[in-house]
């Protein structure tokens, strides 16, 4: 099957940038609390005087993607970037925000290259990372699809989730430094197994080759 879009998924014009940020890794790291840290609910120091321009430097780009980012990372994941893009040292998190922001950045470029191996369509013609997301992807579609072709898609979009969620989720997890699953990417190849429009058994049978590509990487940093 191939993609019905005539141009390039839209995609971070930062990209390039954001790469050579996260290729650097602190000789300090990982930034994460301590036993009596999190016991106490202690502030601390989230960076170092090595690494704290350079990641204060990611989440200032890494805060420009993911629109609509309540559905998207998530309001928690939201907050702890955009705080550290004002670039405030102390933080509660217990995660390193490096290596959370690189964590969903690889995972936005699995699924991207996921799409593009099985040859569906992007979906609203965007990359993953910058994705409208899947309120406003449903509405358009709303908008401009009949009634019948609606319901369909809505039909193949849940039945690829579900199937996407069992009997885990899919793709590689987060270690514990990495912070949260990015809902996002489950998301957005539901919507784009969805947008081949196949046959139910033939939507069953795409989504379990999916799954299959996507859980051969156990690890992304």
């Amino acid at each position: 099957m191939a993609s019905t879009s005539l141009c390039s998924p839209r995609s971070l014009p930062e990209a390039a940038a954001l790469e050579d940020l996260m290729a650097t890794k602190c000789p300090n790291g990982p930034h994460i609390p301590t036993e009596e840290d999190l016991e106490k609910q202690n502030l601390f120091e989230v960076t170092c005087s090595e690494c704290h321009e350079r990641v204060v430097q990611m989440a200032q780009i890494f805060s420009k993607t993911c629109p609509n980012s309540d559905s998207g990372y998530g309001p928690l994941t939201y907050g702890i970037v955009r705080d550290m893009a004002a670039g405030n040292r102390l933080g509660g998190c217990n995660l390193d925000i490096a290596n959370m922001m690189t964590y969903q950045w690889r995972m936005g470029q699995l699924a991207d290259r996921a799409v593009k191996k099985f040859g569906l369509p992007a979906p609203s013609n965007e990359n993953c990372i910058m994705w409208e997301g899947l309120g406003l992807w449903l509405y358009r579609h709303r908008m401009s699809d009949s009634e019948s072709k609606q319901n369909e898609l809505g039909s193949l979009q849940q039945l690829a989730n579900q199937n996407f969620l069992q009997p885990h989720v899919s793709g590689p997890q987060p270690d514990s430094t990495q912070g949260y699953y990015f809902g996002r990417f489950i998301e957005y190849l539901s919507a784009a197994v969805a947008e081949a429009r196949l046959p139910i058994d033939e939507t069953e049978k795409l989504v379990k080759e999916v799954k299959a590509y996507v859980n051969s990487f156990t690890h992304l940093s």
